[in-house]
């Protein structure tokens, strides 16, 4: 019995302690937060801060400063590929003669070949 009391006694002191740790944690941190909003007080005394319409407008002519560098660019890589094109000729690519096409340039050179053939042997004859 008197283990279970001093188990109950050491719970309980553990618990005032863990109490007392987040009643520091939380002063620290209500001192925390003063003290930035002082520094956001003195901060903004000195810098104040831009309006959300002034915000916007700065972010707009962001934006189309960035839109009007993009065309520009786009502009210069238009004229490099014209410039490219000008430079060099295009080549018509043919389609590949079609079957009958190469039987019958085979069949010619055949012919052509049989009948230099005929000549030389008549002329040795």
């Amino acid at each position: 019995m008197d283990n279970q009391k001093n188990e109950k006694l050491e719970f309980l002191k553990r618990e005032e302690v863990h109490t007392m740790g987040k009643d520091i944690r939380r002063l620290r941190e209500g001192q925390a937060q003063e003290e930035q909003e002082r520094v956001l007080n003195i901060q903004g005394e000195e810098n104040p801060t831009p309006s959300t319409e002034d915000r916007v407008r700065q972010e707009i002519e962001h934006v189309s400063d960035l839109q009007k560098e993009r065309m520009a660019l786009l502009a210069r890589v238009a004229e490099q590929t014209k410039n490219q094109e000008t430079l060099t000729p295009r080549v018509s690519l043919q389609k590949p003669p079609s079957r009958a096409q190469k039987v019958l340039v085979r069949f010619v050179i055949f012919l052509i070949g049989s009948v230099i053939i005929t000549l030389l042997t008549l002329a040795l004859v």
